[in-house]
């Protein structure tokens, strides 16, 4: 199987493009303070440096699904000193958003939960295809690359995997 292998230097490239997207497109116009949301485990990386470069504060989201069977419900560990209702939106971050499902029952868990609050979504890497199966998505507002596997690859490796 040939694969994507994501050095740290275009991780580097990548977090800072998505980083100065959200800055400049999202939060430039909200003048409200967001909260980051990383969802375990593989986002983590990226919801800590994106916490970082934005200046934002930081809290993780685990939903665990293996070979398209949901293991886990969603479940926000959420403990910093504001209540969520007082931020301006929520920032979904993930490394891949690949068939998307994970981001979705993610995305609507929190949404359902705060449902005044917007929720956006931030991926390093997003697959425009699946597979062939219908891609259960809904648009990822900020990717760092966008791939499609039909075409490339089909697996993405993050230096944090090697």
């Amino acid at each position: 199987m040939t694969e994507i292998n994501i050095s740290w230097a275009e991780y580097d490239m990548l977090i800072t493009s998505v980083g100065m997207d959200i800055a400049n497109e999202y939060l430039n116009i909200t003048h409200r303070k967001h909260l980051i949301v990383g969802m375990n485990r593989g986002g983590l990386p990226a919801a800590v440096h994106l916490s970082h470069i934005l200046e934002l504060p930081m809290t993780i989201i685990n939903y665990r699904r293996l070979d398209g069977v949901a293991e886990t419900k969603p479940e926000l560990f959420h403990q910093l000193d504001t209540d969520i209702n007082n931020f301006g939106g929520i920032i979904l971050v993930d490394e891949i958003h690949d068939s998307g499902h994970s981001m979705n029952i993610c995305k609507e868990y929190l949404k359902s939960m705060y449902p005044d609050i917007a929720v956006v979504s931030a991926v390093l890497v997003y697959n425009t295809h699946f597979d062939g199966i219908k891609k259960e998505s809904y648009d990822v507002e900020f990717s760092g690359r966008v791939i499609d596997t039909s075409k490339e690859h089909p697996w993405v490796n993050f230096p944090w995997e090697a």
